[in-house]
């Protein structure tokens, strides 16, 4: 069988670059160097490069999807800035494939492993089914608090809450059995400080205009507040911009109702004092995500406009990048923290989190539902990955719900 795997974003590469692209690409590398060193950026570069090339001979379906060949056991970028590309031992590889692996860049190291990509997307989203179904039949369900795809070591990990050789055992037994697992402690590291990188802060003055129609410019990571019944439950931050049939709007967490609860439809949402919109749609299963309609409750006072561009100064693209790329750069922008950082894992369940990415930025508590989002090659467009959902545990990764899951459960579109 072939898993379908979506990726829909499109790395551009050229020659030939004005002098904008230059400028552009100037600063995203300079960021580059600053957070990870000049050895990674300059050897990312080159990694992005030979991953499109990849891209361009893997078939797709009849909609665009990628679907991953069984010789390809996945890929991910170490902490050096270097592409691995793993390859199934035991599959033979067409000439073609053969020819161009030799071509990619000459910092590509290529691998052997035991399991497809293919396998282990299969067994992750099995164990999305079978785990949850068993979980009033068996306590060895119960015990699995969480499961990922682990691309660097070619396995999908169970993170147990009891952990030992009889737990594990039980599991095989009553749950699901096969060589792709590998069964891991539930630690709790306890609350641990996060370091922002970079602390945003902005007052009213520099959104709201001075004329007698104040003009509200929202952003992508601003800060909003929750209130139920004219109560402030809950604060976070504005993720992608969306539409869902005629209405417009934006995505956020859905978890933003208080401690242990969620949002509701029909909250209202402020952003610094003043209504911007309301709560119309909720799935906190699987994508922990919610749209909020736009729209103020008085428009001769107030006009509402989208600025939808990165705090890095690009526009947010309506293509969604969803590539399972561990060791890829992706950035917070949220109501405290524009902080870089890499995917640690391509596939993560875990609390109301289906098939999510674990990354390694900086997050504080209020940045939950702020927009995740890769730079391009040429990075003239920040393309969206999904929105900040918490930690994976305390003191653990951050936790990303994907921009096409999200559209999925709530019938959501980006837009620009």
């Amino acid at each position: 069988m072939t898993m379908v795997m979506l990726f829909s974003a499109t790395l551009t590469i050229s020659g030939a670059t004005s002098s904008v692209h230059d400028e552009d690409f100037a600063a995203f590398h300079n960021a580059l160097v600053e957070e990870f060193g000049a050895e990674f950026a300059s050897n990312y570069h080159q990694a992005m490069q030979s991953v499109h090339k990849l891209y361009e001979i893997f078939p797709r379906n009849r909609v665009g999807d990628v679907m991953y060949p069984e010789y390809f056991g996945g890929m991910y970028v170490n902490d050096y800035g270097r592409l691995n590309v793993l390859i199934v031992e035991a599959v033979m590889m067409p000439f073609s494939a053969d020819g161009l692996f030799s071509s990619l860049s000459a910092d590509t190291n290529i691998r052997q492993v035991q399991f497809s990509l293919n396998e282990l997307w299969a067994t992750q989203n099995f164990l999305n089914v079978i785990i949850p179904a068993k979980r009033d039949i068996v306590p060895a369900a119960t015990n699995a608090h969480a499961w990922y795809i682990c691309v660097i070591n070619n396995y999908v990990g169970i993170k147990l809450l009891s952990y030992s050789p009889y737990e594990i055992n039980l599991f095989r037994e009553e749950v699901f059995n096969s060589p792709v697992l590998v069964f891991s402690g539930f630690v709790d590291a306890g609350e641990q400080p996060s370091h922002p990188i970079e602390t945003i802060q902005y007052s009213f003055e520099e959104y709201v205009s001075s004329q007698f129609i104040h003009i509200l410019r929202l952003r992508p990571g601003d800060p909003i507040e929750i209130t139920r019944d004219n109560r402030l439950i809950d604060t976070g931050s504005i993720g992608f911009y969306a539409t869902r049939g005629s209405a417009r709007g934006f995505v956020t967490a859905a978890h933003l109702g208080g401690v242990g609860g969620a949002l509701q439809v029909g909250d209202v949402v402020l952003w610094h004092g003043v209504a911007i919109g309301t709560v119309e749609v909720v799935q906190l299963q699987h994508v922990d995500a919610a749209f909020i309609r736009l729209g103020v409750d008085d428009p001769s006072r107030f006009q509402l406009e989208f600025q939808n561009y990165s705090r890095h100064g690009n526009r947010v693209s309506t293509i969604p990048f969803d590539m399972p790329l561990v060791g890829a750069v992706v950035n917070l922008q949220a109501r405290h923290n524009n902080s870089w950082g890499r995917v640690t894992i391509a596939s993560f369940t875990g609390g109301n989190i289906t098939n999510g990415l674990l990354a390694d930025y900086a997050t504080q508590q209020g940045d939950s539902g702020g927009l995740v989002y890769f730079q391009d090659m040429w990075p003239s467009n920040s393309l969206v990955v999904g929105i900040h959902i918490g930690r994976d545990r305390p003191g653990g990764y951050a936790l990303i719900s994907r921009a096409t899951s999200i559209n999925g459960r709530l019938a959501t579109t980006l837009r620009r």
